[in-house]
């Protein structure tokens, strides 16, 4: 019986574990994708929209504005990661998470400037990074 129970109690934090680096390494992509040239990521921001127009959801493509309705530097703001995170923190193993700018000029830029290709290239680095501070958290 005691077998049972460790082995019970092992499989529930493994399966912890592998949603926390999931979570984490999937928000740390994002951040990377997202990191403007000026602070030494691949994308660059001028009104501020194509950052601000990414948007994270759970099982289908996500949706949003594609014209941007800003015309000076920087007028969309800061862009603000919590909707993205309480998509993250939403999410269960199995389930598939989308990221995507819907603004009509994300593809251009993505072919100019590779800011979803370099993240991505990094995603083994990433989850190593990840799943390292998982192993040694209790």
């Amino acid at each position: 019986m005691s077998l049972t129970l460790d082995l019970n109690k092992w499989v529930l934090k493994t399966e912890a574990r592998m949603e926390a680096v999931a979570k984490e390494s999937f928000q740390r992509l994002i951040n990377e994708a997202q990191e403007p040239v000026t602070k030494g990521g691949n994308m660059r921001v001028d009104t501020g929209f194509l950052r601000n127009s990414g948007t994270a959801s759970i099982d289908t493509l996500p949706i949003g504005n594609s014209v941007n309705p800003f015309t000076k530097k920087d007028e969309a703001g800061q862009w603000d990661a919590s909707s993205q995170a309480a998509v993250i923190n939403s999410l269960k193993i199995g389930e598939i998470i989308y990221f995507g700018w819907t603004a009509n000029y994300a593809i251009h830029r993505e072919n100019k400037d590779g800011f979803v290709r370099r993240a991505v290239q990094d995603w083994p680095r990433i989850v190593h990074q990840v799943s390292a501070t998982a192993r040694f958290s209790r």
